[in-house]
């Protein structure tokens, strides 16, 4: 803990101190759901439900996040939507996991993309761009290392039951969680342009209700935060292929990764490995996802800086899924050092890919030579354009990438059965238009890979 206060910032070191208690309870409950909700009566034709109803709300929920988060700022954003998005869910499912509380609670839990918004900026947006990139890297070494321990809770399980362990495990990660998400708030504090454009978002309207334009508050408030994003996306091809390669990695993260609902299959069945080689597949995936992050990262961080690292990243993920398709049916060692290569390329993907958009802003400090914006009312408060538009874009990408990502569902749903390969040649044409993203937003990233040589591994003393 004290080597993460000694090299990050305040904000930054409160969403990281809190990340192991939240992760490790978030990881814990939602592993064991759906088996608890079938328990419960829930059928598969209702879980397929509880699917296509959350895709809707979280789509829903990624377009108010924008002006939620600029209105009601970083801080207290992140606060009310954890609480209202992840704590209050797991107690609706605790008392009881029948289709009525289920549906429910997959509605609510999808105010988290709101969260999601407010909590990366919250983290990111005051420090400078080297920090950021190894936040990000720290956020996905903690996230999936509380993963790693999931297992330990199989045996409580076993004697329990999935019913009653379930219950215990919602009950006590809704508490942890909400003990996590105050004491992030009571550490941190307001960004300084989430400040700023609360104080402007406060001043903008007129006495009558209607912005300059004779448009209601409500709806320039709506539209604010992405006519700002789309206006800065419009003048800087860096952030916008950034964003471009963001949206399309969290579409990959649907179907190419350990998240994707063919992974498992797709060895166990069509790959021939069998059920119980599906441990180690799961195993080896994880593993090397975090030794590229705990090992590889922070010297490619340092060398390349993110837009190139995530470059990199795409291309060994690519090369590890190219010989799944062609490998023999059966054949264990080809088919395992093909995910272990591809689970390396994930690994750096996956960290430098966020922190490749994040820094595609500029500086979390004043002074870094951006166009600054006047915001409202607010006394000597003016923002540069990449400040104005961050909310808006993470919105956006998260938007975005929920509409392609039931898109892309059904698309692995149609083909997955005649054509099982589909699932590794479908990720690389998505990793070849990321490359391609990633490619021109190279173009415009010397500065940002300088500007990042100093970011380091997690636990490394400050400079």
């Amino acid at each position: 803990m004290s080597r993460l206060r000694g090299r990050f910032r305040r904000n930054a070191f409160a969403c990281l101190a809190f990340l192991p208690l939240w992760s490790l309870s978030y990881s814990l409950s939602f592993f064991y759901l759906s088996l608890y909700f079938k328990a419960s009566g829930v059928t598969d034709a209702q879980l397929g439900f509880l699917v296509t109803a959350g895709s809707g709300a979280s789509i829903l929920f990624s377009a108010l996040a924008a002006p939620l988060v600029d209105r009601m700022g970083r801080r207290r954003s992140t606060l009310v939507f954890d609480l209202a998005g992840t704590a209050l869910p797991f107690l609706l499912y605790a008392l009881g996991g029948g289709f009525g509380f289920a549906l429910a609670g997959t509605l609510l839990s999808n105010a988290s993309r709101v969260m999601n918004v407010g909590y990366y900026l919250l983290m990111t947006e005051d420090s400078p761009n080297d920090e950021r990139t190894a936040a990000f890297n720290v956020f996905n070494i903690i996230y999936l290392a509380a993963g790693l321990l999931l297992p330990l809770a199989g045996g409580f399980v076993a004697r329990a039951g999935v019913l009653r362990a379930e219950r215990v495990f919602l009950v006590a990660s809704s508490a942890a969680i909400a003990v996590s998400a105050v004491g992030r708030y009571l550490l941190s504090s307001e960004t300084a342009a989430g400040a700023a454009i609360m104080a402007g978002r406060h001043g903008a309207h007129n006495a009558a209700g209607r912005d300059s334009a004779g448009r209601p508050s409500a709806l320039r408030g709506l539209l604010a935060g992405y006519e700002a994003a789309f206006s800065y996306l419009a003048r800087n091809r860096k952030a916008a292929a950034a964003a471009a390669a963001n949206t399309l990695f969290y579409v990959y993260y649907l179907v190419g990764t350990n998240n994707s609902l063919y992974f498992t299959p797709f060895f166990a069945d069509a790959l021939g490995l069998g059920a119980p080689m599906a441990g180690a597949v799961g195993a080896v995936y994880a593993g090397g996802t975090l030794l590229a992050m705990l090992f590889l990262n922070p010297p490619i961080f340092r060398r390349f800086g993110p837009a190139r690292g995530a470059l990199l990243g795409a291309i060994l993920n690519a090369a590890g899924f190219l010989p799944l398709i062609f490998v023999r049916k059966g054949a264990v060692l080809p088919a395992m050092a093909a995910l272990g290569l591809a689970s390396l390329g994930f690994g750096v993907l996956k960290s430098a890919i966020d922190a490749a958009l994040a820094v595609s802003f500029g500086e979390g400090e004043r002074g870094d030579g951006g166009e600054a914006l006047p915001v409202g009312d607010a006394a000597g408060a003016a923002l540069t354009a990449g400040e104005a538009a961050r909310s808006g874009v993470y919105s956006a990408v998260n938007l975005v990438s929920s509409i392609l990502g039931m898109g892309a569902g059904a698309l692995c749903g149609l083909l997955y059965g005649p054509a099982p390969r589909f699932i590794p040649a479908f990720s690389l044409a998505i990793l070849a238009a990321m490359g391609g993203a990633l490619g021109a937003a190279n173009g415009g990233s010397r500065g940002a890979a300088k500007a990042s040589a100093a970011s380091a591994g997690p636990g490394a003393p400050r400079g």
